[in-house]
């Protein structure tokens, strides 16, 4: 697993099905979006069946 040792300011953590939430909250953000994919807003159902099966390859690569 990635590991980042933690700076004065920040800590750095893997996304987990926990964060589902806030990652959809940011994700309705027009102006974060833009960045990311031109603007287009993430709806829950791509984050549960997109975002999280791919996020979990990254926290146990061997169940996958």
């Amino acid at each position: 697993m990635l590991a980042i040792p933690p700076s004065p300011r920040l800590n750095f953590a893997l996304l987990s099905e926990k964060d589902a939430r806030l990652l959809f909250e940011v994700d309705q953000d027009e102006e974060v979006m833009r960045y990311l994919n031109g603007g287009k807003r993430t709806s829950m159902q791509q984050i549960i069946e997109i975002f999280l099966p791919r996020m979990a390859q990254y926290r146990c690569p061997e169940r996958f």
